[in-house]
């Protein structure tokens, strides 16, 4: 059935009321139904419009509204991102798959394989152990005081909005359940605050103080999705057109600009480009080269007590564009740590870093305190490859060691 839409006045002959006989609203009060909101536009597109009321209100006293109407999409438009649950992660199946997949010799790393096929490889065996072991879903920045009661309290609520108009006593049900769900929450909400205050004292870090306050009252750095930002005298929306822009802004920061040398100066950046290929080639030429220095020389191969150490180390930090989270790497079977140590003594003796250990995703975040209108708002990280991170920190802990050996440091 084709519902026609309804006119308003004469004085707004050219706006069509959309609202059908739908409420959306529940009282947390009463129980009762009633519809406050509506929905309005222009007459030219109002045929092709579908209205709709979403039956779950999803933690609120009023049901989303539902408008869809028939135009193209934008092109490229990217879907919400979807994280791994590691809290739900099944670590023994994890290990259980890496396991399956090194002992197999059609699947297994070949050590004669250059850095970059290795990489590829064992990347794509934890990942897809991971998504064998590992839930997947939308993260959701729950505040600190969130818990399974409230989780399961707020389900059975939804539950009964959704049946809420059958009957008085499933009003009554809906009532009593939405009473109880406020009062848990309230209750939770200072238990945290006290549990929070009773570890305070005058060596806490103020910044960790104030990033559980924000955290406990709700208030993200995120600026809201669609805010308008000031580029040039210009308002944008996009989220294209923001991202571009601030690919712009980082290229000319980080873009080194030549400058006109003297014939001294070129003659001299001459010699020193021959002898940087000079010094390649030379070691290019030992890497290819059997080693002929003592087992605890800085070039010897990186051993299992120096990656266990390491792996120790980890922090919980952002993966970068392979995935591999450190949670990933420290929950590796010995398989699977063997497999990452012949990487990375591959890596080590060729001298070949591989090309997804260079690349990085620079997220701008908004400071505390500032305008997300303005770009000079934001300050960047960029995340980079977790495994290309751990190899370092098993250099620098080889050469920490080896100086210090020597009466040396290195920073």
């Amino acid at each position: 059935m084709v519902r026609q839409p309804r006119q308003i006045p004469k004085r707004t002959a050219k706006l069509i009321f959309l609202n059908e006989d739908s409420a959306t609203f529940i009282s947390p009060a009463t129980g009762g139904f009633s519809a406050p909101d509506i929905s309005i536009c222009g007459a030219d597109i109002a045929p092709k419009i579908t209205w709709t009321v979403y039956l779950a209100t999803l933690g609120s006293d009023h049901h989303p509204i539902l408008m869809d109407i028939e135009v193209p999409g934008p092109k490229g438009q990217n879907k919400p991102k979807k994280n791994m649950a590691y809290k739900k992660a099944n670590w023994d199946t994890f290990q259980r798959q890496i396991d399956i997949t090194l002992y197999n010799p059609q699947t297994n790393l070949d050590p004669n394989e250059n850095s970059d096929k290795m990489n590829a490889k064992l990347t794509n065996i934890i990942i897809d152990s991971a998504k064998k072991s590992i839930p997947v879903g939308s993260s959701r920045n729950r505040k600190p005081w969130w818990n399974v009661e409230i989780d399961t309290a707020v389900k059975e609520r939804t539950a009964l909005k959704a049946r809420a108009n059958h009957s008085d006593e499933d009003r009554k049900a809906l009532f009593e359940k939405c009473s109880a769900v406020k009062k848990l929450i309230t209750d939770s909400n200072r238990q945290s605050w006290r549990d929070f205050a009773t570890k305070l004292n005058a060596r806490s870090d103020p910044s960790k103080v104030w990033k559980a306050i924000r955290a406990i009252d709700g208030r993200g750095k995120r600026a809201p999705e669609g805010a308008a930002m000031e580029v040039n005298g210009q308002l944008i929306t996009s989220s294209q057109k923001k991202a571009d822009q601030f690919a712009k802004m980082y290229k000319e920061v980080s873009e080194v600009r030549h400058q006109k040398l003297s014939l001294a100066d070129s003659v001299e950046l001459i010699e020193n480009i021959n002898r940087d290929r000079q010094y390649v080639r030379i070691v290019r030429r030992v890497a290819n080269s059997e080693c002929s220095c003592p087992p605890d020389s800085y070039c010897a191969p990186f051993n299992k007590t120096e990656l266990d150490v390491s792996l120790a180390q980890l922090k919980n930090t952002s993966p970068g564009d392979d995935q591999i989270h450190n949670k990933l790497l420290t929950h590796l079977p010995p398989s699977g740590k063997m497999a990452l140590l012949t990487l990375f003594n591959r890596v080590y003796k060729s001298g070949q870093y591989p090309a997804a250990w260079r690349k990085g995703t620079i997220i701008p975040i908004l400071k505390a305190g500032k305008d997300p209108a303005f770009m000079s708002s934001y300050q960047s990280i960029q995340l980079t490859s977790c495994l290309g991170k751990l190899f370092e920190k098993l250099v620098k802990v080889r050469m920490n060691y080896w100086l210090e050996r020597r009466g040396q440091t290195i920073r």
